[in-house]
């Protein structure tokens, strides 16, 4: 008789796990670009040794959120808006590609798993009724369709690079937030139209709304990031 063995998620390390929280503070704004990241600081911030913190940020510096001076140590890392433009424009490149594969790729299933997203998402209030901000829960599933778009293209690679271009647009969705919580944006009109041209198959239609709507963000990312 054959033993069943169940097979458990391997565990993360305790840098992974610093790593995580780190990156999480980035994108949510807790650590805004130029802070210095002194060890003895995170080491308090994260209740971790300063190894695992070390390597966490190592991690974080090859990935573009964090950045090594000499003399200086770690930091959060800046960024300009034409560095946010030409993020934009590479993300597109590479969404596009991802999402008429994606369309190539369509069946019931994926139909049906968008159209649900979209549901819930035009359901929920866009901000935060106490702070006037975006509301979290609307941001959890504003990823969970864009990811839902992507979701049958058959490309790992395609898919992997479309999520660190995501993670690099948003360490500054907090600006963009502000920018979209103010009503500078009609974003629910944006999302149907993206919809609807996916729906129809309209791969050319798609890229091009999907386009739009990333440079839109960009556009408010700049215009919030003049403004301070």
């Amino acid at each position: 008789m054959t033993a069943n063995v169940t097979k458990s998620a391997p565990k993360k390390t305790l840098a992974s796990t610093v790593e995580d929280k780190i990156r999480a503070d980035i994108i949510n704004g807790e650590l805004v670009p130029q802070t210095k990241l002194r060890i003895k600081n995170l080491m308090e911030r994260y209740d971790a040794s300063s190894i695992p913190l070390r390597e966490a940020l190592s991690r974080l510096t090859a990935l573009g959120f964090v950045e090594l001076a000499d003399h200086q140590g770690f930091s959060v890392r800046n960024i300009t808006t034409s560095e946010i433009y030409d993020i934009t424009h590479v993300r597109c490149m590479i969404e596009c590609q991802a999402l008429e594969n994606s369309i190539r790729n369509a069946d019931l299933e994926w139909e049906s798993r968008l159209l649900g997203v979209h549901h819930t998402l035009t359901n929920l209030p866009l901000k935060n009724p106490d702070t006037g901000e975006l509301s979290d829960r609307w941001e959890s599933v504003h990823k969970d369709f864009h990811d839902a778009l992507l979701s049958n293209c058959d490309s790992f690679w395609l898919k992997k690079i479309s999520a660190t271009l995501r993670d690099q647009t948003s360490r500054y969705r907090f600006l963009s937030q502000k920018y979209t919580a103010e009503g500078k944006r009609d974003v629910p009109a944006e999302h149907k139209e993206i919809l609807e041209a996916v729906i129809s198959r309209d791969v050319e239609r798609a890229k091009a709304v999907l386009t739009a709507h990333y440079e839109k963000t960009a556009d408010a990312i700049a215009a919030m990031m003049t403004e301070k």
